[in-house]
């Protein structure tokens, strides 16, 4: 079963017989009716139902309500409205997460496209933060990414769109590196953390290292190396230092521990 939002319409759905091969439109879509889009569906398995995520709008202009709904059917062609989120855009997700890897300790996730999530409780109609605003896992040219449910090993695996632009190349902006969404009690609270996933290391060739070296704004530290693809890992003591960069081909990616920002991003 396919959902998808038919622009226009509503949200819809299509079924496969033949493994995904083909797809048959069903006679009686749409099976909501709204001005909305980006249905995240999954089975909510303590209720015995179907769950659907979708942005949603009400009125306009400036009074515009931009929203999640949250519906619930048990059988994907009759949906029943249970509750909204109010301050969510598009591509919406929810799912859950264990906290420091106890699988006896869990919350829930609602998250959208511009990577602004809330860490709440869901009973499969509605879902209640846990704290005030949102917080926010990826910074810069992220956007509407989203996660696969049922990965292995229990992962939550999720690819971005890297809205960057590739100036003289035959293709134009990418899909990021998947990542691994996990929840980690910080000094801060609970956060969610995104890091490469472990099989992007099946891609390595070769492997350099540099320890225990002293760097100066004198005496910068060179790897005498050549390619075009690289995965650097650096561990930096900075002492006195204010600020501190890595310098790959022309591009810089510089440290400012005054401003708190990594690549002008707060860190």
């Amino acid at each position: 079963i396919a959902a998808f939002t038919d622009t226009g319409c509503g949200e819809a759905i299509a079924y496969s017989n033949d493994r995904g091969r083909t797809f048959t439109y069903w006679e009686g879509n749409p099976v909501v009716k709204h001005k909305g889009r980006d249905p995240k569906v999954f089975w909510y398995q303590p209720g015995g139902h179907w769950v659907m995520a979708v942005y949603d709008e009400a009125g306009s202009g400036d009074q515009l309500q931009r929203r999640i709904a949250f519906y619930t059917s048990a059988s994907l062609k009759q949906w029943e409205r249970r509750s909204t989120l109010d301050g969510y855009y598009e591509c919406p997700e929810i799912f859950e997460l264990s906290v420091d890897g106890d699988r006896g300790n869990t919350r829930w996730v609602v998250y959208a496209a511009d990577a602004k999530y809330s860490i709440g409780r869901f009973d499969g109609k509605t879902f209640t933060p846990e704290h005030e605003g949102k917080h926010q896992v990826h910074w810069g040219r992220y956007y509407a990414s989203q996660t696969f449910d049922r990965a292995p090993e229990g992962r939550r695996i999720q690819i971005g769109w890297g809205r960057i632009d590739m100036p003289g190349m035959p293709f134009n902006q990418m899909m990021t590196f998947p990542c691994q969404l996990t929840l980690r009690t910080t000094p801060d609270g609970v956060r969610m953390f995104a890091e490469p996933i472990k099989e992007i290391e099946l891609l390595h060739k070769k492997r350099q290292a540099i320890e225990n070296a002293t760097v100066t704004p004198d005496q910068p530290i060179s790897v005498a190396t050549s390619g075009r693809l690289f995965d650097i890992r650096a561990e930096l003591a900075l002492g006195q230092a204010e600020r501190f960069g890595l310098k790959i081909a022309d591009r810089k990616v510089v440290y400012d521990r005054r401003a708190g920002e990594l690549d002008g991003m707060p860190l």
